[in-house]
Parts: C-alpha cells; structure tokens; sequence
C-alpha cells in the first residue's frame, strides 16, 4: 500500500453521510406505507366479512321471529279450540279432567313442529 493521504472537506464527507440517511429514510418510509396499505386492506376485508356474517345472522333472526309470532298464532287457535272442546265437554256431561298446564299444551305442540 502506498502511503497517500486522501482528504476530503467535512462539508463533502457530512453531504455524503446527509444522502444516506436520507436514502435510508425514504426505504423506511416506503416500507412503512406499504405495510399500513397492506393492514388497511385486511382490515377492510375482515370487517366485510365481519358484516356480511353479522347480516345473514340478522336475516336469520328475523325468519326466526316471524316464524315464532306464526307458531304462537297457532298455538293460541289451538288453544281456544282446547278450551271450547272442554267447554262442550263439561257441558255433555263427560266431565273430562285434562290436568296439563299452558305449558305441557306448547311442549307437544314444539315436539310437533321442531322434530
């Protein structure tokens, strides 16, 4: 090796130093976007399809109730066709004791239409 002094102004080693960095925070920068761009866009897709299961559970509740208010409908005919089967029964003198309660006259019902 040969004994050559190389000098160089501060002001040219400090500018060379200044790019780097500032090369290295545009990389990080960049890196940065890109990977708040990539959460965004997961983000995005687990809400849609957070509310689009939340929308079909919805839909299926309301189906649910419609279809409960139906039932209960039915179960209240029923109910008044049992009481004025009583009644002609009582009157007939076939005094028949039915000894279940409201809810025994559900629980067949249920067994009926939820098999």
């Amino acid at each position: 090796m040969s004994n050559e002094t190389v000098t160089y102004s501060l002001e040219a080693v400090l500018t060379r130093i200044e790019g780097k960095i500032d090369n290295l925070q545009k990389d990080v920068n960049q890196k940065f976007d890109s990977f708040q761009k990539d959460v965004d866009q997961k983000f995005e897709s687990l809400q849609k399809d957070f509310n689009q299961k939340f929308d079909k559970i919805d839909e299926r509740l309301n189906k649910l109730e419609v279809g409960q208010a139906k039932l209960t409908e039915k179960v209240e005919g029923i109910d008044n066709r049992l009481k004025s089967v009583e009644g002609t029964q009582k009157k007939s003198g076939l005094d028949i004791n039915y000894s279940f309660g409201k809810c025994d006259r559900y629980s067949w019902l249920e067994s009926i239409f939820f098999r």
